[in-house]
């Protein structure tokens, strides 16, 4: 599904998650940052990895798991789900917005032929330029959830095949596994938190999924230069 046309050519998102139940920070990759970063393409606001441990960061309930060091096995899942994809290596970056702890992250993507979505991206996909909620449905830009048949969504392609989203306006219900989210490429305020920012299949972004959680996919994000277009 094409979101952006712009100069560089079209930017689409897959319709299924190609790999599913894996975190976002695994506990091995978080702590192999040193070397995983610098294979994945991350860089960190101050030239070094973060300080801080896997445990320091924990939800209300008790989950463990940090963002400070970005979407370490996402990035490497994607990278291994895509390497054959007949498609030239992307050219772009993203940058973490600064958390309030004065960390951030930078994903090279020039070792890669797809991305992560963005928050931000989503964002700009449903025009909801301000981004300071911690979740949102797509469709009324609140917490409050429209009433929605299957395919009845505006943005139905955006959570399609996820576990039980046809309940909640997406086109196509993901039977099995129970997979209910995507990981976007995009921590909640990096630094002192266990939460990433995640397409969910009731229709929502929220950015209360913890990172070390494994009910969620990976779906690629392609840019194909117009001239390869083929009408």
């Amino acid at each position: 599904y094409v979101y952006d046309v712009s100069d560089n050519g079209y930017t689409m998102i897959l319709d299924h998650n190609t790999s599913n139940g894996i975190a976002w920070a695994s506990q091995t990759d978080y702590e192999n940052a040193e070397s995983k970063a610098k294979e994945l393409g991350i860089e960190y606001s101050n030239g070094t990895v973060p300080i801080g441990n896997y445990e320091d960061c924990k939800t209300s309930s008790g989950v463990t798991g940090c963002n400070y060091r970005g979407p370490l096995t996402a990035l490497k899942t994607l990278k291994e789900d895509t390497k054959d994809w007949t498609i030239q290596n992307r050219t772009d970056s993203y940058t973490a917005a600064t958390g309030s702890s004065g960390n951030s992250y930078t994903i090279d993507y020039s070792k890669y032929k797809a991305k992560l979505i963005s928050a931000e991206e989503v964002n700009n996909i449903v025009r909801k330029s301000d981004p300071t909620s911690y979740w949102y449905y797509l469709d009324s830009l609140d917490q409050n959830e429209p009433t929605r048949s299957k395919g009845s969504s505006a943005y139905a392609w955006l959570y399609s095949n996820l576990h039980d989203c046809e309940s909640h306006g997406c086109n196509v219900n993901l039977q099995s596994p129970a997979i209910l989210a995507y990981w976007t490429s995009t921590a909640a305020r990096v630094g002192g938190s266990s939460y990433a920012w995640v397409m969910c299949s009731h229709g929502y972004l929220t950015s209360y999924y913890d990172v070390a959680g494994t009910s969620r996919g990976i779906r690629p994000v392609v840019t194909v230069s117009k001239f390869d277009i083929i009408s």
